[in-house]
């Protein structure tokens, strides 16, 4: 941009444009609900232009129109105004250009730019070619002016059936660019005319498109065909179900959208395609709530304490910070009496001395609040914890005791004051890999339609949602509202969900989890040790198993998911017999090629 508008750049005129710099456009498909990708596509434009004085046009390419479009568009619009950005009187519709497309169109027939092909669509993929192989021109590419212009007035009058003909630019079928190969501009549907022209007559300065390369986050699924999927198979509960990796379920999780876009201009812009690990963007979600969110004491998991030599009906009143590390954000009164629930994680009656938190004839700190010792755990007849027998240190309410060293520091509420809330926490949605790897993204642009298949559909993770009914909360959290974020004291941000109702109980969600305290790390480490050589002899008997598995026979046991191989034994179709997708044939093919090398060395 810089080098455009410098004195003898190619569009130096335009720096005297007040608020026309620049222009550039966000031109989304009304499809399906924008992902995390667009959000890419949306901060680099719309910042763009703020930065050099322009303005971005939000530009629907709405040239083929579904049932759920209106949904679609009103959605886009909503989440391009959530990320901060606003397109002003700059809203535009392809469709309202379908005669001037069309006009283009004839132009290009008429001076030899484009055909019309009547390949079917099976000779069109085979001719394209691959990354590897070039492509072959079509037999009709030699068709006269006269005859193309003659197909084309037939096809707008629906004179041929779908996928009969197809309106082609020429481009270079031999070009290393898959993408410029012959791009189909007009097909045949009934519905409607889908017309996606690239002009290339003369105008004063022509725009200049760069293209860059998408944003890929692990454990995000960025296919709108999958996300569609999931939304139809009613693995989700909708478009912003917070799982999705949709904007509209980022939102519904509590997402800002200040941490989005610096998490998106903390990568930058590139042409060389990447995948960031989805811990960048977890830390940009923990910078961005930890300054801002009120701080609660809530216990997900509750097990009940009682102490047994604090007064019988006696309460206190105790002060806790809003922010530990901001005393501006105020404080709040919290009740303290005889009943308390702590975190069932934070007693272990069989607990190393690395434990720091609770355990038999063990002591710990309740956060502003007493030093408490065990001594006697109560069990259900199955064997289960459901209650501990404690005393406490009367001089330790605000402090820590002087006379001995006391590690561990709990949140807890009142049992007499809390209230309770449902609690969902989640999971990636998918476990494993959920996209192509970014390279065959940008080697294949079929990959993507090719995968949209139900296969990824068996990835999906059990577990990605759990709901705690019984969690209970601090007193101060018997009136929230949609949207209200905190932070769970040693468990991580959460925010109400904007379906809960608008008295009573409420649903919370989990935004993010806290990083691990240094107490915690200290313990995960104790026993990380202890396990460790369990581990290493674990990993040397899956390595010997791996020497001796022959890479003809390792995927035919998995009948679930293959039914039929080619003679290396890798897998050509699914449990139901149809033929895998060749990005899909590609990454297996890789893994047998990885296991020939185990086995034969």
């Amino acid at each position: 941009v810089d080098a455009d508008l410098a004195a003898g750049g190619r569009c130096a005129s335009r720096k005297g444009l007040k608020g026309d710099v620049i222009r550039t456009r966000f031109p989304p498909e009304p499809n399906g609900y924008l992902h995390i990708g667009h959000a890419k596509s949306i901060t680099v434009n719309f910042t763009l232009a703020q930065m050099y004085g322009g303005r971005c046009h939000l530009r629907f390419d709405d040239t083929n129109p579904a049932a759920e479009e209106t949904e679609y568009v009103e959605s886009i619009q909503e989440d391009v105004k959530w990320l901060g950005f606003d397109w002003g009187k700059h809203l535009y519709f392809a469709s309202d250009y379908f005669d001037q497309l069309y006009e283009w169109a004839e132009h290009l027939i008429k001076n030899g730019k484009a055909y019309v092909d009547s390949q079917t669509p099976e000779e069109m993929k085979k001719n394209r070619g691959s990354v590897t192989v070039p492509g072959t021109d079509s037999k009709f590419r030699s068709r006269s002016a006269d005859e193309n212009l003659k197909l084309f007035r037939e096809m707008r009058d629906g004179k041929y059936k779908e996928g009969e003909h197809v309106l082609r630019m020429k481009g270079d079928m031999k070009s290393p660019n898959m993408n410029m190969r012959d791009m189909p501009i007009y097909r045949i549907l009934h519905k409607s005319t889908i017309a996606q022209v690239t002009s290339n007559l003369p105008i004063e300065t022509p725009p200049k498109q760069f293209e860059m390369a998408r944003l890929n986050v692990t454990t995000f699924l960025t296919s709108k065909r999958k996300l569609l999927k999931l939304v139809k198979a009613k693995v989700v509960d909708g478009w912003d179900d917070p799982r999705m990796s949709t904007l509209s379920g980022m939102r519904r999780r509590g997402v800002t959208p200040e941490a989005l876009k610096n998490f998106i201009l903390r990568l930058g812009v590139t042409k060389q395609i990447a995948v960031t690990d989805v811990a960048v963007l977890e830390d940009c979600i923990r910078e961005d709530l930890d300054p801002k969110v009120h701080r609660r004491m809530v216990v997900l998991n509750p097990l009940k304490v009682v102490i047994e030599d604090y007064p019988d009906g006696k309460e206190e009143e105790v002060e806790a910070l809003n922010h530990p590390s901001n005393p501006d954000m105020g404080s709040r009164k919290l009740k303290f009496s005889r009943e308390v629930f702590i975190e069932q994680e934070d007693f272990r009656e069989d607990a190393p001395d690395s434990f720091f938190r609770l355990k038999p004839d063990g002591e710990v700190k309740l956060r502003y609040g007493y030093v408490i010792k065990v001594k006697q755990v109560v069990k259900d007849k199955a064997g289960k914890v459901v209650e501990l027998k404690c005393t406490h240190d009367p001089a330790t309410r605000d402090v820590m005791p002087t006379d001995r060293k006391v590690k561990g520091v709990i949140h807890w509420v009142s049992a007499k004051h809390c209230c309770s809330h449902k609690v969902r926490l989640y999971d990636p949605l998918l476990k494993g890999e959920v996209e192509a790897p970014a390279e065959e993204v940008e080697a294949d642009p079929d990959a993507e339609e090719a995968d949209a298949g139900d296969d990824f559909l068996k990835q999906v993770n059990p577990q990605s949602l759990v709901e705690l009914k019984d969690a209970k909360f601090e007193q101060s959290m018997s009136a929230v509202k949609p949207f209200d974020r905190f932070q769970f004291e040693r468990n991580g941000f959460f925010v109400v969900d904007k379906y809960s109702p608008a008295t009573g109980p409420v649903d919370l969600q989990q935004d993010h989890r806290l990083k691990e305290s240094g107490l915690k790390k200290d313990e995960n480490v104790a026993a990380a040790s202890r396990s460790r050589k369990e581990e290493q002899a674990k990993q040397a008997a899956e390595k010997e198993a791996r020497r001796k598995l022959d890479p003809k026979q390792m995927f035919r046991s998995q009948t679930d998911l293959y039914s039929k191989f080619d003679d290396d034994g890798v897998p050509t179709h699914n449990a139901e017999g149809e033929p895998l997708p060749k990005s899909r044939v590609k990454k297996l093919k890789q893994e047998w090629e990885k296991q020939k090398k185990i086995f034969e060395s």
